[in-house]
């Protein structure tokens, strides 16, 4: 019989091995070849990293699995509550287990992390996710760009790059002032990946760790003349910083508008994804959502056009197997909006709860480094977990990310020690 400890690291390794294999095996769908591959990986690794997780809790001997913190009791009441549900609504038998098992591995994921997260192999997690996750994201950019880009395939630039996003929290949070030019070059790369969301939630990040960092230099003592004054210093690059980035953005997009014969010097396959975005910010009849959106406004509207037809649904939610009717009059079961496509499963209340809970996370992590208290190992899964999160708010991804939730079960571990040395 294998050690509970073990199996652990089974569920680790899958994760750190899909990190690396899931953006590079994305290429052969983003080049149109075959959607099947990518696909295959993830279908593959979810049951067994479930498995790995679910079995080291069961054969751990230990009181501490039977005692429960709000996540794990949200979740768990949301594993129940949607079985309720499934008699009445129905839906697809696969879309009903794949949904379940989703939730299942959340739950199993984020316990045994918060469970093993002080084992001593786990002090080398952070940096095999960071440099797998980077050259993950790194070789699929080579792929994308030699062989659409500026190759012979057609490709659809929006590559699933938050697997960097491990290394952009390292580098984030280095004591040096090599986290600029390092932070800098990642971001970039995110950027090169061309998916909205993924740059959005990057970008989240930054702002995130400028907050962190806002009141360093500022606790020292009133005598500190000078530590006070380099303090308000640091305040006021950081507002100027954040000014001119998003301005520089909007400005971009102004100029962009005003000279579209200068984006004709871009490769076909960048102008494809670039230009319809940059017109679709002004149009005769205002902002072209639909474009901007990449047709998730309309997923939203459907779903709360149900919600009206049946407003029970809206607050107890579909159960495992949701679906929504698309314009064609199908049945369709996924909603790329993260909060909207957990409302149609546990309905409204259950999926504020089930935010709630995994925003009270970085949330208290943001405080802690705000008042000066907390570590790096802390700051880095604060800034990961609402990276990945930030993240769902453009896809379905919330409950089948294997990075999220390995990192909230550590940081929920990591902000209770700090809270104990505090003390």
């Amino acid at each position: 019989m294998r050690r509970p400890d073990d199996l652990y690291k089974w569920g680790v390794w899958i994760a750190v091995f899909y990190a690396f294999w899931s953006p590079v095996l994305q290429d052969i769908k983003l080049l149109q070849i075959t959607p099947w591959v990518q696909a295959a990986l993830f279908y593959a690794s979810l049951p067994l990293i479930t498995l790995c997780f679910f079995l080291s809790l069961v054969l751990r001997k230990d009181v501490s699995i039977w005692r429960v913190d709000a996540v794990e009791g949200v979740l768990g009441f949301a594993l129940i509550w949607s079985w309720i549900w499934v008699p009445f609504y129905g839906g697809d038998v696969g879309d009903i287990g794949g949904n379940f098992i989703r939730v299942l591995f959340a739950v199993c994921a984020y316990k045994a992390s918060r469970l093993y997260a002080f084992d001593p192999w786990m002090r080398g997690i952070a940096p095999r996710l960071a440099k797998w996750g980077f050259w993950g994201v790194l070789w699929a950019l080579v792929g994308l760009y030699v062989f659409g880009v500026f190759g012979p395939f057609y490709v659809y630039l929006s590559l699933n790059s938050e697997e960097i996003f491990v290394a952009l929290a390292t580098v984030l949070t280095l004591a040096s002032t090599r986290r600029i030019p390092y932070s800098m070059g990642i971001f970039v790369l995110v950027m090169m990946g061309g998916r909205r969301g993924a740059i959005l939630a990057a970008f989240a990040m930054i702002l995130l760790k400028y907050a962190m960092n806002w009141n360093a230099g500022l606790r020292a003592g009133v005598a500190d003349r000078a530590a006070r004054a380099k303090g308000h210093w640091r305040r006021a690059t950081l507002l100027g910083i954040g000014l001119v980035c998003i301005g520089g953005a909007f400005g971009a997009i102004q100029w962009a508008r005003a000279n579209p014969k200068a984006l004709e010097a871009l490769p076909d396959n960048v102008k494809l994804r670039v230009v319809p975005l940059i017109l679709a910010t002004e149009s005769p009849d205002g902002p072209d959502t639909t474009t901007l959106t990449g047709k998730r406004n309309i997923e939203v509207i459907a779903v709360f056009r149900q919600w009206a037809e049946d407003p029970l649904e809206m607050l107890t939610g579909q159960g495992y197997g949701a679906t929504w009717t698309n314009q064609d009059g199908e049945r369709d079961s996924t909603v790329h909006f993260s909060p909207v496509a957990v409302s149609l499963i546990y309905g409204i209340p259950l999926a504020a709860a089930i935010y709630g809970v995994m925003l009270w996370l970085p949330g208290l992590a943001l405080v802690r480094a705000v008042r000066g208290l907390g570590d790096r190992e802390e700051q880095i899964w604060a800034l990961v977990t609402f990276g990945l999160i930030a993240l769902s708010l453009t896809g379905f991804s919330l409950f089948q990310n294997y990075v999220l939730w390995i990192g909230l079960g550590l940081l929920r571990a990591f902000t209770a020690r700090t809270a104990a040395n505090a003390s």
